[in-house]
């Protein structure tokens, strides 16, 4: 098995992620380009917004961890930077496997969320983050339960239904105010991407 492809799987084992058995052992270059042209338009756009709203989440709750939040907000974003990070990870080793370049930096509607929340603080802070994060599980949690039904690809079918319940989940203490310091009620916004 070629380095490269080892290394890929070992990193898909360790982030407990499911890779095609054909991935694993194509041994070429036209294998890795016969992946990608296995992954339908669709399923690639969705691996693409998710990747951005991925780590715009990891973004988002490490800023989140370098503010003076209440304790409740402060875990909440604890907890979404360590699920946001291992989705992430199962995402970079399955685009890997199937030859696709992920985006690594954000786009221009992220940075500018991100460069809005880095000038607050306190609780003005604790609400921006809480709406955008809303926002963006809702997005998230339609786009998933989507890729659960309709991708084309078996792989990326089983990491979305392994995914979307941790979503949901978020979405659950969001909604309940949970995250914040008084406990907000959730905003019903939309936004144009998503984190995990």
């Amino acid at each position: 098995m070629p380095l490269r492809h080892l290394i890929v799987a070992t990193l898909a084992l360790a982030a407990g992620a499911v890779l095609p058995a054909a991935d694993q052992s194509a041994g070429s270059a036209g294998g890795t380009a016969a992946s990608q042209s296995a992954l339908s338009q669709e399923d690639h756009d969705f691996v693409t917004k998710a990747a951005v709203g991925g780590l715009f989440g990891v973004e988002s709750a490490k800023l989140a961890q370098t503010k003076k939040l209440a304790p409740e907000p402060q875990q909440l974003a604890q907890t979404i930077l360590t699920d946001h990070t291992a989705a992430n990870a199962e995402l970079q080793a399955f685009a890997q496997a199937k030859g696709i370049d992920l985006p690594t930096s954000l786009d221009e509607a992220h940075l500018a969320k991100l460069e809005e929340l880095r000038k607050l603080d306190g609780s003005a802070f604790e609400q921006a983050f809480h709406k955008a994060q809303i926002s963006a599980h809702q997005t998230a949690i339609t786009d998933f339960t989507k890729a659960t039904k309709d991708s084309q690809d078996t792989d990326l079918r089983a990491w979305a239904g392994k995914t979307l319940p941790t979503l949901m989940m978020h979405q659950k203490h969001l909604e309940s105010g949970h995250g914040t310091a008084h406990g907000m009620e959730g905003s019903s916004g939309t936004h144009s991407g998503y984190s995990f």
